[in-house]
């Protein structure tokens, strides 16, 4: 967070009007990764994404990876699995109406604690800043006082 907040104090200083909040090269490249994905799926055809699944699956049978690939894959694709299964669960345990609850209460009341630190934080940034430049004058403002 210290380093986002520095990075726009500086954009600030060299009069920028935005700033990347990406910290890392990592996480820069994870997203465009995410996005050319997405922009590569939405150009395919039902039909070429069946026959690449088809293709993935007859590589996981024939151990065409080697047998360590293989089997991080599959232990991956299990986790996934779980995943999805206690999702589908969670949905399917609730009656609908209970579901339908639960859903809109966590829509609404989910964001209001990041509105909050979103008005907060300010506030608090200030007081500690005005804090810490009393606490830099203090010492000056006793030293002038003795003198005189």
């Amino acid at each position: 967070k210290e380093e986002v907040f520095n990075r726009l104090r500086a954009a600030a200083t060299r009069n920028e009007t935005s700033v990347s909040c990406m910290t890392t090269s990592l996480e820069m490249a994870m997203w465009e990764g995410l996005r050319d994905l997405a922009t590569e799926l939405g150009m395919l055809s039902a039909e070429e994404v069946l026959s690449a699944a088809k293709a993935f699956m007859i590589a996981l049978v024939t151990f065409e990876a080697g047998i360590t690939h293989t089997i991080s894959i599959v232990l991956l694709l299990l986790m996934v699995a779980r995943f999805c299964r206690a999702i589908v669960g969670a949905l399917t345990s609730r009656p609908p109406a209970v579901l339908a609850v639960s859903v809109l209460a966590s829509a609404l009341i989910g964001p209001v604690p990041t509105v909050l630190r979103f008005f907060v934080t300010p506030a608090v940034r200030i007081a500690v800043f005005a804090r810490s430049a009393r606490a830099a004058l203090a010492p000056e403002t006793h030293a002038a006082a003795g003198s005189s």
